[in-house]
């Protein structure tokens, strides 16, 4: 017999079969495209065709113009040993430093980069030196910026922020990354977000990149030098089982008691 409603009981919902959603699945035998690495200019470009920049008549050489003037301006402020923020993206600064790779006993001036807190779940790669005590930053001067790019300092601003913007968004998507700083490099290409800073700027702090890391494994672990031979051990013999059984064989009629019992 069917079903009847109440008069005051809502129609139920009509049914609706679940079907597989097929449009994320790629069909076998396909490889997925390798993602586009974003340097300085692809996002120059893509900044410089955006609606602020057709709105005000920027190319996108006036923005890698405005972030040479940037890196400029980091690169005089840390000759003077003080330290400038990047909204958004990290903090650069020069001081006292522990040094990882001997123990953190050894302490030289050398400069540092810091990524900012939102980045901490992001796998990177560690410097060797680590600040003893915060350093001074330094704001941006975009007022002489825009002097020395000739653009309007607003303009120089959103700029900068847009590409800073641009660079923090792809670091946490885990996108491809590799930035040019002029005194250092931004890059994620190798799998861990990394700045390394250009041995050239690294020599006027008396940083080689010849040094290596002291041996401190002989201080904990007892290792016997490369040169000492051990011996094989005795228990390492040249007998196969058909060996053991043929000796076996001759042991057995070699006993008497076994030749009478079997005699027997």
């Amino acid at each position: 017999a069917p079903a009847f409603r109440k008069p005051d009981e809502p129609e139920p919902p009509p049914f609706r079969c679940r079907t597989r959603d097929t449009s994320r699945v790629m069909p076998r035998g396909t490889v997925k495209a390798p993602a586009f690495v974003a340097t300085l200019t692809t996002l120059t470009d893509e900044i410089g065709d955006g609606l602020y920049c057709n709105r005000m008549g920027i190319s996108a050489g006036q923005c890698r113009s405005a972030w040479l003037g940037l890196c400029d301006f980091i690169f005089n402020v840390l000759k003077k040993n003080k330290g400038v923020s990047l909204t958004g993206l990290g903090s650069f600064a020069v001081g006292q430093c522990d040094d990882v790779m001997r123990g953190a006993v050894a302490t030289k001036r050398a400069p540092v980069f810091m990524l900012h807190e939102k980045f901490a779940a992001i796998s990177q790669n560690k410097g060797r030196y680590f600040l003893k005590a915060p350093a001074t930053h330094v704001r941006v001067n975009a007022l002489a910026l825009a002097a020395k790019c000739k653009m309007h300092k607003s303009a120089v601003t959103h700029i900068l922020k847009e590409v800073l913007a641009a660079i923090a968004t792809r670091l946490k998507e885990g996108q491809p990354v590799d930035v040019d700083f002029t005194f250092a490099r931004l890059s994620n290409v190798s799998g861990r977000v990394e700045m390394s800073f250009n041995q050239s700027f690294l020599n006027d702090y008396g940083i080689a990149a010849e040094e290596q890391p002291p041996n401190t494994r002989g201080r904990f672990l007892a290792t016997s030098p490369s040169s000492v031979r051990r011996p094989l051990t005795s228990k390492i013999t040249g007998t196969t089982p058909s060996l053991e059984t043929a000796a076996e064989a001759r042991a057995a009629a070699a006993c008497p008691f076994t030749a009478a019992a079997a005699a027997a």
